[in-house]
């Protein structure tokens, strides 16, 4: 999955991330439990996103 090689990048340069997966959130939570903000929808995660 092409999120799982860029989650990291992004994190150690420090971005905020905000994600909504409905399918695939608890296998994240396994690896980024507090790392990234989960929302529960898809205008919830793109607000005040620098990108989406």
């Amino acid at each position: 999955m092409p999120s799982l090689q860029s989650i990291p990048i992004l994190l150690e340069d420090g971005a905020n991330i905000k994600a909504w997966d409905p399918l695939g959130v608890e296998n994240y939570k396994k690896i980024y439990p507090t790392e990234i903000t989960y929302c529960d929808t898809v205008e919830e995660a793109i607000a005040d996103a620098d990108s989406a």
